[in-house]
C-alpha cells in the first residue's frame, strides 16, 4: 500500500510534537485502520533496578492516532539479560548495556532505544567541609563541600543538601551531576562574591537556605529522602538536635571566619571526625 507524500509529512509532524495526555481505547476493528505504530518510553537511560512505563500508540493514514492499552501488544527486550519488559509494557533495568524495547500490534511493529547503567554507589559520600560562619558578614560565602572516598565515580542527579529546618527548600543535584572517585565539589548560592573572596568558583550554585552560626545541622540524603551523611554544627538547630551518639554536643564550634571540616579518618558518624579551620573551597 502506497501513501502520499503529506500523509508521511503528517505523521512526522505528529511525533514531533509529542504524545497525546489522554487515553482512548481503539474501537473493534479499528486495528484495520492502522498503518503504523510508535513505542513512547519516558527516558532513554535507566539506573540497574530501575523500571519505566512504556506506551504504545496507533497511527491512521489521516494523521489521527489512538493509544493502545499496553497489554494488546506483545512486548520484547532483548535475551532479558539487559532489560526485562512485563505483559503490561513495564521495563525493568536487569544489568548495564545497550538495550531496544519492541512492540508488536496487529503486523506492525516499533522500537526504541535505551541503555541500561550502573546504580549509583553513594556509600562513598560524605559532607566534608561546612562554611556555616563566613570569614565576611556575606551569605554568598557560605558553602558546603561533598567528597567521594569510593572507588569510582558518581552519579549525584537527584541527591539533595538541606539545612535543619523543616521549611527550608532542599538545593536538589541536577541530571547529569557526577563526582569522580577521590573528588570533591562545592556548593554555594552564587557565583560572584564567591569568587571575589575565594579566588575559586563553586561547583554548583542556587542554595535557597542560610546556615544558622548558633547552631545547625546539613544533611545529604537520596531521592527517597533517606539520609546518606550528616553534620550538626554547635550542637544541630532547634528541629534537628544533635543525637546522644553524636558524641559532644557543641562540637564542632568552630570561630568566626573557620569552617566545619571532616577529618582524614575512617568515617565513625560522630562529632570526632571534625576539626576546625581556616576555609578551603576546592582543596
Amino acid at each position: 500500500m502506497k501513501f502520499c507524500s503529506a500523509c508521511v509529512l503528517l505523521w512526522a509532524l505528529c511525533l514531533a510534537c509529542g504524545y497525546p495526555e489522554e487515553y482512548r481505547e481503539p474501537a473493534g476493528g479499528e486495528s484495520a485502520a492502522y498503518v503504523a505504530v510508535s513505542v513512547y518510553i519516558p527516558a532513554a537511560r535507566l539506573r540497574t533496578g530501575e523500571s519505566m512505563q512504556a506506551r504504545l500508540f496507533a497511527l491512521r493514514a489521516d494523521g489521527t492516532r489512538d493509544e493502545l492499552a499496553p497489554a494488546s501488544a506483545s512486548w520484547e527486550c532483548g535475551d532479558g539479560s539487559v532489560a526485562s519488559v512485563s505483559e503490561s509494557a513495564v521495563v525493568t533495568a536487569v544489568s548495564e548495556g545497550a538495550e531496544s524495547l519492541t512492540a508488536r500490534y496487529a503486523g506492525l511493529a516499533d522500537e526504541r532505544a535505551f541503555t541500561v547503567v550502573p546504580a549509583p554507589d553513594y556509600s562513598g559520600l560524605v559532607i566534608a567541609e561546612v562554611c556555616y560562619d563566613p570569614p565576611a558578614p556575606e551569605t554568598d560565602l557560605e558553602f558546603i563541600e561533598i567528597e567521594n572516598r569510593g572507588a569510582r565515580g558518581c552519579d549525584l542527579a537527584g541527591l539533595q543538601l538541606i539545612d535543619g529546618t523543616g521549611s527550608s527548600t532542599p538545593f536538589t543535584f541536577p541530571e547529569g551531576s557526577a563526582i569522580p572517585a577521590g573528588g570533591r565539589i562545592t556548593v554555594a548560592r552564587g557565583r560572584d562574591a564567591f569568587f571575589a573572596y575565594y579566588s575559586i568558583y563553586p561547583d554548583f550554585t542556587g542554595v535557597n537556605f542560610a546556615l544558622n552560626n548558633a547552631g545547625e545541622a546539613v544533611f545529604l540524603r537520596d531521592g527517597a529522602g533517606t539520609v546518606l551523611d550528616a553534620v550538626y554544627l554547635e550542637g544541630g538547630s532547634s528541629e534537628f538536635p544533635a543525637p546522644a551518639e553524636w558524641g559532644a554536643a557543641k562540637s564542632p564550634s568552630c570561630a568566626d571566619g573557620q569552617s566545619a571540616a571532616r577529618l582524614p579518618v575512617p568515617d565513625s558518624g560522630t562529632s570526632a571526625d571534625w576539626s576546625c579551620g581556616e576555609p578551603t573551597p576546592g582543596r
